[in-house]
C-alpha cells in the first residue's frame, strides 16, 4: 500500500457509500502523533507530543506538502502521554462542527 486511498478500509468505505467521496463537505483527515524529546537528550524526563493532521481530500502528491499539513496541537508533559484521548477530544469536537 503506497497511499491511504489504496487501503482496504477506504475502498470498503467508497464501495459502501459512493456518495461520500463525491460530496465536497466530507473531509478525510489522517492523524499522526509521535513523542519527541525537545532538547535532544534521551535521558530527559520531559517529552513533547505533536499531533499533525493530513488532509486526504487533496491529490496524494500534495497531502504531505508543507501547506497541507496542520499542526493541530502540541501535548507537553513530563513523561509519555498515556491518555491522549483527553487531549484529542476538543480537536474531534471542532472537526465535527466543520
Amino acid at each position: 500500500m503506497r497511499l491511504v486511498v489504496d487501503s482496504p478500509a477506504v475502498q470498503h468505505l467508497e464501495q459502501t457509500w459512493p456518495e461520500f467521496r463525491r460530496d465536497p463537505c466530507h473531509l478525510r483527515f489522517g492523524l499522526a502523533s509521535n513523542g519527541v524529546s525537545p532538547y535532544g537528550v534521551k535521558s530527559s524526563s520531559h517529552s513533547t507530543w505533536p499531533v499533525v493532521l493530513t488532509n486526504y481530500n487533496v491529490p496524494p502528491w500534495l497531502a504531505s506538502k508543507k501547506g497541507f499539513l496542520l499542526l493541530a496541537l502540541i501535548i507537553p508533559g513530563p513523561k509519555k502521554v498515556r491518555d491522549i484521548d483527553i487531549y484529542l477530544e476538543p480537536l474531534v469536537e471542532e472537526l465535527q462542527q466543520l
